[in-house]
């Protein structure tokens, strides 16, 4: 009921509130004084009986239309006051609503002056004169551009053409309406509300949206009026959108400079005749001043060499704006040169000059280096160890929102063709310069498009790329670079062609690869230095404290068949002792002398390993079968061999199984140019499947039926590992076991 509520607190008209069949809920005192009814009179009556309306089809036709919608909410009815006269009305009626549903009408009256003639002479001059000032403000409505609304409490009685072109209404479609809630975005109607509670409201904005929903900044002025009888308020409206949006950019303008002014590498300052009124970081770091040291002072003076302040005296005199030189003084004395370019500015009201400052020291140097050294530097390009090249494309490509990316990407890829390459980056390819001058951005990325692909659009993206990659040369073979690639633009911003720098650094790789597998192995070191020291403690405790035992029993016994017993029993444990430490220094032999390779002969090998486990050969019952062929000599470490080929041949005999009446061990040694293969194959108790890959870990025993430190086969595939060769070992339980070892023949290091 906000329509009605706005009426009963503000207009001095009859305004009534009638519920959905037409009855009387409230009527205002201006209700009661025109008609001469009170509420007490008139409630719940009809308002079309009450008031004697003549045309009440029309009055529920009225409400009907209004009910659903339609524009025009006004009839013009007769009808009769208590006193029994007559008048003219129009009557305006407004649909209530709660939740959708219609829950009466509000409305008022607009008499209708009667003929002019019917009228006494002081009706008619008051007319004459509301005619007069009718036309008055009709002539200021329809000259000025401001939108101009007459209303009453916010109910508009009328509007200007420039309003109308301002809101995008027909008047018809304002006339009665509040502006406010019409017109006004609802965080803005409680100030509108309070502006017109004075007399003269100044300037102030609101925000507004316009019939087809475009929101703009309107500037509202507005004053009380007395219009004939009645006092109602004039307001004017300007669009002022187009000034808010030129402060937003003069206030974005500014910030995008203050910004600029403080990433540039350029000295930027205002002065008023080399006083300086504001400067950046950069002009500060330049000089060598604090910024607080800067504002304020005579640039010129306290940079600038006195040789030199004529020529700014006449650049500021002349305003000119095309750049000069100076010879400048920093604050800790030393000197650079600056190169100084400067215009006119309108800034806070006064005219100034903003001057950029460049420290041009390394340009006048590089100039003077280019022109005694272009030769020498064409010759580094030419013979520098780092590969340098430059590429072009014939049509440059946008590569910017506007951009069709993936298709420019494609074109880039296909048409940025070589245009110089040095010959370090053709021997990095190991190519021939005629295989490698035409190529494409595309010719450097085939061995794998998707690379090339990503690579490119990061290039793109961000205007330079460093990187490392392993990539392949001509000849197949792989080498790792590095570098940094740079896009190179033309004057309209488009990418026209790249350059870079690449370095090959696949020695380093290799080098970072070896140092990551020693700390690899150090770990993997440390790891079993932890393990060795607790097995080795726990392992040398064991048969010290069995033979301490002993020897407390040897001392009790008086019988001498025990005794000896108990002394076998002791020598025993010291055997496994001392066969436990040899293991151990084996194990550290292997662990800390290098390679040296010496021709091996097999025969002769084996003949010394065989010697030394005789007796437990002649124990155990086993025969040793070998064959060895070749007819090239085989370099090798003879000592690691003799470990290799020692415990094997020891294990075969430990582990032989003893039901059978024959135990075998074959050796097969083959020779080649390249490599030893060396075969042990044995028909003993063999190894369950579930140790197999367990077999070679340091201190680990497949079996606890017989005697071992479990270090012998983890120091075989360690011997094997340090001459870079392979072991591989197939099993079956109570049929046997095979070993198969590969060594590389050292032989080619020696011609090397």
């Amino acid at each position: 009921m906000s329509n009605f509520r706005n009426l009963v607190e503000s207009l001095k008209k009859p305004v009534f509130f009638i519920d959905s069949d037409g009855k009387i809920e409230y009527i205002n005192q201006s209700f009661h004084q025109f008609t001469g009814y009170n509420l007490s009179e008139c409630n719940h009556q009809s308002l079309v009986e009450t008031l004697k309306i003549t045309s009440p089809k029309n009055f529920f036709s009225l409400a009907d239309r209004i009910s659903k919608g339609h524009e025009k909410n006004f009839e013009n009815f007769k009808i009769y006051k208590k006193d029994g006269s007559e008048s003219q009305i129009d009557l305006f009626l407004y649909t209530e609503k709660y939740e959708g549903e219609t829950i009466g009408y509000s409305g008022y009256f607009q008499i209708i002056p009667q003929k002019l003639e019917q009228q006494t002479d002081t009706d008619a001059q008051e007319i004459s004169q509301l005619s007069e000032i009718e036309e008055k403000y009709k002539t200021l409505y329809n000259l000025t551009f401001e939108g101009i609304i007459i209303h009453d409490h916010g109910i508009i009685i009328d509007v200007n053409p420039s309003f109308i072109r301002q809101s995008g209404y027909t008047r018809e479609e304002l006339i009665g309406k509040n502006v406010i809630e019409l017109s006004v975005l609802p965080e803005y109607h409680d100030r509108v509300m309070a502006s017109m509670q004075n007399e003269v409201s100044g300037p102030y904005e609101v925000l507004s949206r316009k019939k087809d929903g475009t929101i703009v900044h309107n500037e509202v002025e507005s004053r009380r009026i007395n219009l004939g009888n009645r006092t109602v308020r004039v307001t004017a409206i300007r669009d002022v959108s187009a000034r808010k949006e030129a402060e937003k950019q003069l206030k974005e303008s500014e910030e995008r400079y203050k910004l600029l002014s403080n990433i540039t590498f350029e000295g930027i300052f205002l002065h008023n005749n080399g006083i300086i009124v504001d400067a950046n970081q950069s002009l500060a770091d330049m000089v060598g001043y604090d910024l607080d040291e800067l504002i304020g002072k005579n640039i010129i003076l306290l940079v600038v060499l006195p040789e030199y302040h004529q020529r700014v005296a006449t650049a500021l005199k002349n305003e000119e704006t095309t750049p000069y030189e100076v010879l400048a003084r920093r604050k800790d004395g030393s000197l650079f040169f600056a190169e100084v370019e400067a215009r006119m500015v309108h800034y806070n009201g006064e005219w100034l000059r903003v001057t950029a400052a460049r420290d041009i020291t390394w340009r006048k140097e590089a100039e003077k280096k280019l022109r005694e050294n272009e030769e020498e530097l064409d010759t580094f390009f030419t013979r520098s160890g780092d590969g340098f090249f430059m590429m072009k494309l014939d049509n440059p490509v946008a590569w910017d929102d506007t951009a069709d990316k993936e298709n420019t990407l494609d074109q880039v890829l296909s048409e940025m063709r070589l245009i110089k390459i040095n010959n370090a980056m053709v021997k990095q390819y190991r190519a021939k310069y005629d295989e490698i001058k035409t190529f494409t951005l595309a010719d450097f990325f085939k061995w794998n498009d998707k690379y090339g692909r990503n690579f490119t659009r990061e290039l793109l993206d961000n205007g330079t790329i460093i990187f490392e990659m392993a990539e392949p040369r001509f000849d197949g073979s792989v080498m790792w670079t590095e570098g940094n690639y740079v896009v190179l633009y033309d004057e309209s911003g488009k990418v026209r062609g790249c350059c870079g720098v690449r370095r090959e650094i696949t020695d380093r790789k290799k080098a970072e690869d070896a140092i990551k597998k020693h700390n690899e192995e150090l770990k993997k070191a440390n790891q079993e230095l932890d393990n060795f020291v607790y097995r080795v403690s726990h392992d040398l405790k064991a048969p010290i404290s069995s033979t301490k035992g002993l020897i407390n029993i040897a001392k009790l016994e008086t019988q001498q068949s025990r005794i000896r017993t108990c002394l076998g029993l002791i020598e025993n444990s010291m055997d496994k002792l001392d066969s436990f430490i040899l293991d151990i220094l084996d194990y550290s032999r292997n662990s800390r002398i290098q390679i040296e390779p010496m021709r091996i002969d097999f025969d002769e090998l084996i003949h010394d390993v065989l010697s030394h486990t005789q007796y437990l050969r002649q124990e155990k019952n086993i025969t040793i079968e070998r064959e060895v062929s070749g007819e090239v000599d085989l370099y090798s470490d003879r000592r690691r061999l003799i470990f290799i080929f020692n415990n094997l041949i020891s294990n075969a005999i430990r582990f032989s199984d003893e039901k059978k009446p024959d135990s075998i061990l074959k050796i097969i040694v083959k020779i080649t140019d390249k490599q030893a293969i060396l075969v042990f194959s044995d028909n003993g108790i063999g190894i369950h499947p579930e140790h197999l890959d367990r077999i070679f870990e340091m201190f680990y025993r497949a079996t606890e039926s017989r005697v071992g430190s479990g270090l012998g086969l983890y120091i075989v595939k360690e011997a094997i590992d340090k001459l870079a060769g392979s072991i591989e070992v197939k099993s079956e339980i109570d049929q046997g076991t095979t070993f198969k070892i590969v060594v590389p023949n050292l032989i080619s290091n020696e011609v090397e």
